[in-house]
């Protein structure tokens, strides 16, 4: 056992944490389980915060946990929650495989004996507790933040204002609506109105269309909007300005001063020319009226005369009004912009009955408090008596609005325990919410939480620790960065000392300095730009890259950056020396030519129209498969895209492109079925209800990460969290600490909202502002400038064993305010950046011939391009996202007892193709009486969708004969439907009916979508035929089209038809029910069989 380990598993007779008796740090056993007795197992730390480094086994720590807490009660009674759903699996992962590797190893059990508690766990019990996993899965509470608050939400849907029925909103259907939101703000404001907005946005700079300016501004300014309201951004005071009058008598003393010192005269005279001109900005922004306005009455360290101050002060005062007056405005137009636009989006998203993640947290943060903790868990079905947090330092100030309850009530009821580890030197996700200030506030609100450090890395060889410990001790106290020096110091002196528990583990470190670009004779004193020497840090990592391939073949190597810019340049050069990597930035998949056929064949199904698409499908593999010959023909891609709006609605996005990949066959590339596998994967968990176009969209700006096993891997900083490297590459360090933002906030408090938003303006112009809103600007750098201290922190701390930091060349001694600039002050001792020169190295550069296994050459992984497809039960209970769907059609296919003679008669292979044939022609024909069906409108309609194989001269025939059957031309009658003597309704019903003259009305290929008891009935309808009695209607029939084989008079087989096909008719004479309010015995159901011409009832247990 460790000495951090001990720190949090000691024997139940030390001393309990402060604050807590013996009797009160034990969580004591809870009733035993349905799989046998829990354990009584001693826990002596109940509320514990972990402070955990990098690579200290923050995720062993915490199974840790879960497993002694396990051994005493139920998984449901624990909540796990972190941030991924990967980190979520990994924990779960972690726990199932400890508890497996204990049952089959002696050592492993004698392992984990030293980390969950006293009486020592036993492979019995061990086996119990994974046996009670398995089988309760479903209970088990590992899992994301946002999948928690997903659960909280659909458990409280009334009492959180929810619309019934709602659902999470995909990615494109949100930019979708932001867009009809805006559209619809712009038409309410009119011209005039959207004028002065886009003024306000635009800063005066009308360039731009207005609703590409709103869209900016809502994706700019959405965060600090939703956390704040409207006295938040108006903040700046309303001070009074000069009046005509005044202001004439103003500048014309000022005109009048004078003064013997030449600088100041210069001064003077300069602003003279402003205050005539009406250039406020200019006059206030620099010289004497910003030192004036700073209550500094000197000018290059001599005093201003009294009466030029007098004359000066004035114009200050008016110019400093005119600026708050401007910039307010344009704060105010920026949150009314907001705000319209997002009362828009709530109603769209209302009627739409569409959330997303963000919706849900914040009315579950604003509800939350009036429920009580008991409550909620009743609702959830689960006592939460144990939370466990991961990634804490992440925890947005909403999110622990939410979770405040549950950690208020697990920390100060018995039986309970919270446990939570993070890292604030690790809190890079700040841009997203994550408020780091919240972990270091949290024993403040919660004394009794014991804290335990742990900073010895189980990752990192030794000279990767050193390395990071020199570059953040070295900074303690720095004056190279101006005005951010006070900052990087502050950070650093909070850094504490890291040590390895791998001290023999070989490793290597280097900083170095990448070439310049040759000199251009014709121009010596050009300087490289930024692109070249990029370019050269590129190229400089390219070539180590390819060193460590040779070297050490099976050494996992990656690239770390910080945007994704820089990733396809360094991809190009890897190309360049057959390098195989991957890029986790991610990539679009339409560059596959595959893809781009299904999404023709989706745009297909989108709007039948897009001729474009058409041609491509028609001229592709799928044509004959999807019946679409000619690219030309209206009506076959009518039919086409009929029939896949019905795959998409009843199969689902998933099962349907895995259906289409399988018809490619091997008509695709290598490249083509990795992004055909990514496309699947896209698609999974897609809402059906989208319309096509939406995941079209999707998947044109959606960028996936490639999957395939590479040993190098380019990724962004935030992708490499909680991964580990044999090498790391840092190879874009040449990025600013801090840059202009779009906005400035400030709050009175480390873990609050803020309470004080302005829109940007230059540094220059902040000491303007009260000294309460100049606080806006320091907050911002400082929360910028610590996101990159821990960006650099979590970059470094990936490496296992060789850690490389390559700098671009620099031709001057100054240290630049970037993540290079850190580096060369931390680790190089402030030396200039020579070119091709190594700043700082430690350790063995060829470590790697110390691990034999790395110089192995690496495994060849074989891939399985097959995809495979899965058909599972059909779900009958439990769990299932959004509303359960029922598609009729499906009913056919439960087990049903048909003869055997039914399914192996012979019939000609092309029969499927001439059922879909006479479907199409039958959809021609509303009333045979009114029938205009010449035999060259059939034959257009064969060549455009029947197979080569079916001889069309015999279709035709077989179809004029099947028109001529009695019980088919009935049904195909208008005359039939005038009244029901010929229809199959109980003499009751047809004598209520036979009273008036019926007017039937028709619908053909009527597609349908309701709810019926919970469930949502969709499908499509061959042939409705209403009948309406003065209007309204009063009854109907449901005809649906079948192409069964049929054994000659064989009435068993009949009676098995029937028998497979009721429940399927039942359901569409549900759906008729609920949408034209008729009761079941108003509502005729029957089968028409094309192969035999019969026409059967379907109603009763027996056909008619």
């Amino acid at each position: 056992m460790t000495p951090d380990d001990e720190l949090l598993f000691e024997d139940a007779g030390l001393t309990a944490p402060r604050g807590q008796s013996k009797r009160s740090a034990q969580a004591p056993s809870r009733k035993a389980s349905e799989d046998g007795p829990a354990s009584h197992v001693t826990l002596t730390d109940p509320y514990v915060v972990i402070l955990a480094s990098a690579g200290t086994g923050k995720t062993f720590q915490l199974t840790n946990r879960y497993l002694t807490l396990l051994r005493s009660g139920s998984p449901e009674r624990i909540l796990a929650s972190t941030f991924t759903r990967k980190a979520a699996g990994e924990i779960l992962d972690r726990i199932l495989v400890r508890l497996a590797s204990a049952i089959v190893e002696a050592r492993e059990l004698s392992r984990l004996q030293q980390f969950v508690g006293h009486p020592e766990v036993t492979r019995e019990e061990c086996l119990t507790l994974l046996q009670q996993l398995t089988r309760q899965l479903h209970r088990v509470q590992i899992s994301t933040l946002d999948a928690l608050f997903s659960k909280l939400a659909s458990s409280h849907t009334f009492e959180l204002g929810f619309p019934p029925g709602w659902r999470l909103i995909e990615e494109v259907e949100s930019a979708r609506l932001i867009d009809q939101a805006i559209e619809s703000v712009l038409r309410q404001a009119g011209r005039q109105d959207a004028r002065r907005l886009m003024h306000l946005l635009s800063k005066g700079e009308n360039s731009r269309r207005v609703h590409d300016l709103v869209r900016e501004t809502v994706q700019t300014f959405s965060a600090p909007y939703l956390l704040t309201t409207e006295a938040d951004w108006n903040r700046i005071p309303d001070l009074p300005v000069l009046n005509e009058l005044e202001l004439s008598g103003a500048i014309a003393a000022f005109e009048s001063t004078q003064s013997n010192d030449k600088r100041v005269m210069n001064a003077i005279t300069k602003n003279q020319e402003q205050a005539r001109t009406g250039d406020w900005e200019g006059f206030i922004a620099s010289g004497v009226p910003l030192r004036l306005v700073r209550g500094d009455a000197t000018y290059y360290n001599k005093p201003l005369p009294t009466d030029v101050v007098a004359a000066y002060m004035p114009l200050v005062e008016h110019a400093k009004a005119l600026f708050y007056k401007i910039w307010a405005s344009q704060t105010r137009g920026t949150w009314e912009t907001l705000d319209r636009v997002y009362r828009e989006l709530s109603r769209l998203k209302n009627e739409e009955r569409l959330l997303d993640f963000g919706d849900v947290s914040r009315r579950l943060a604003e509800r939350i408090a009036d429920r009580s903790v008991h409550e909620v868990n009743f609702r959830l079905d689960a006592d939460l008596d144990h939370l466990l947090l991961d990634e804490f330092q992440d925890t947005s100030l909403i999110q622990w609005q939410i979770l405040r309850p549950f950690a208020e009530v697990t920390t100060s009821e018995p039986n309970k325990s919270f446990f939570c580890v993070g890292d604030r030197k690790q809190a890079i996700y700040g841009w997203r919410g994550g408020e780091a200030a919240i972990f270091d506030t949290i024993q403040k609100e919660f004394p009794q939480l014991a804290s335990r450090p742990l900073d010895t890395s189980r990752r990192s060889s030794a000279p990767v620790i050193e390395a990071v410990n020199q570059t953040f001790f070295t900074l303690r106290g720095t004056n190279a960065f101006d005005t951010l020096s006070n900052g990087i110091s502050s950070w650093c002196e909070a850094f504490p000392s890291h040590d390895t528990a791998l001290k023999e583990m070989p490793g290597y470190v280097q900083l170095e300095v990448a070439d310049t670009p040759p000199v251009d004779l014709s121009q010596p004193n050009a300087r490289p730009s930024k692109s070249e020497l990029t370019d050269l840090v590129l190229e400089r990592t390219a070539d180590r890259i390819a060193e460590y391939a040779r070297q050490a073949p099976s050494a996992t190597i990656a690239v770390l950056f910080r945007g994704n810019a820089s990733i396809r340049l360094l991809a190009n050069k890897l190309r360049q020396r057959q390098l195989e990597f991957s890029e986790e930035g991610g990539t679009l998949i339409a560059d596959s030519a595959a893809v781009q056929l299904l999404l023709s064949l989706l745009k297909i199904a989108d709007h039948p129209g897009d001729r474009v698409a058409r041609f491509h499908v028609a001229t592709s593999p799928l044509a004959e498969i999807h019946q679409l010959g000619r690219w030309d023909d209206d009506t076959a891609a009518m039919t086409v895209s009929q029939h896949l709006r019905s795959r998409l609605l009843s199969d689902g996005y998933q099962s349907t492109l895995q259906r289409w990949v399988l018809q490619l066959g091997d008509a695709v590339t290598e490249h083509d079925r990795s992004r055909l596998r990514q496309l699947i994967e896209l698609a999974e968990g897609y809402q059906v209800t989208t319309r096509p176009r939406d995941f079209i969209k999707l998947v044109e700006t959606r960028k996936v990460e490639n999957t395939t096993p590479a040993r190098i891997q380019l990724m962004t900083v935030h992708k490499s969290k909680g991964l580990q490297f044999d090498v790391v590459f840092l190879s874009d360090l040449d990025t600013s600490l801090t840059q202009a933002p779009k906005y400035l906030t400030a709050k009175s408090s480390d873990a609050a909202p803020p309470d004080r938003v302005l829109v940007y303006r230059a540094k220059d112009l902040r000491e303007i502002l009260p000294p309460e809103l100049q606080e806006a600007y320091e907050q911002t750098q400082i929360t910028e400038l610590t996101g990159n201290l821990c960006v650099l922190y979590v970059a470094m701390t990936r490496a296992v064993h060789a850690l490389h930091m390559v700098l671009p060349a620099k031709d001057s001694n100054s240290i630049p305010k970037s993540l290079a600039g850190l580096l060369l002050s931390g680790l190089g001792s402030g030396q200039p950046a020579t070119p091709l020169t190594t700043l700082y190295e430690c350790g063995d550069p060829h470590w790697y011939k110390q691990c034999p296994a790395l110089q192995q050459p690496a495994p060849v992984v074989k891939h399985n391009h097959r995809v495979t497809s899965i058909t599972f039960a059909p779900l009958t209970g439990g769990r299932r996202r959004g509303m359960e769907r029922v598609t009729p059609s499906r009913l056919a296919d439960k087990a049903t007892h048909v003869k055997l003679a039914a399914i192996l008669q012979k019939r000609p292979l092309s029969g499927a193709g001439r059922g879909t044939l006479f479907h199409a022609w039958l959809e021609q024909i509303p009333w045979i009486e009114d029938m205009k069906l010449p035999e060259t409108a059939l034959r257009e309609i064969a060549t455009s969708i029947a197979p080569a194989s079916l001889d069309i001269d015999a279709c035709v025939k077989q179809f004029r004969t099947l028109l001529q059957r009695p019980e088919i031309a009935k049904v195909l009658s208008r005359t039939t439907y005038h009244t029901v003597d010929e229809l199959p309704f109980s003499s009751v019903i047809k004598a209520e009916l036979a009273r008036d003259r019926l007017e039937p009305e028709l619908f053909q290929e009527l597609r349908f979508s309701v709810i019926d008891s919970g469930q949502s009935i969709q499908g499509t309808i061959d042939r409705l035929i209403l009948l309406r009695c003065d209007g309204q209607v009063v009854a109907a029939e449901i005809l649906d089209f079948k192409t069964d084989t049929m054994l000659k008079d064989d009435d068993g087989s009949l009676h098995d038809l029937i028998a497979a096909y009721r429940d399927q008719m039942r359901a569409y004479a549900r759906a008729v029910g609920l949408m034209y309010r008729l009761p079941p015995d108003r509502i005729s159901t029957r089968l028409v069989l094309l192969s035999t011409g019969k026409v059967v009832d379907v109603g009763s247990d027996s056909s008619k």
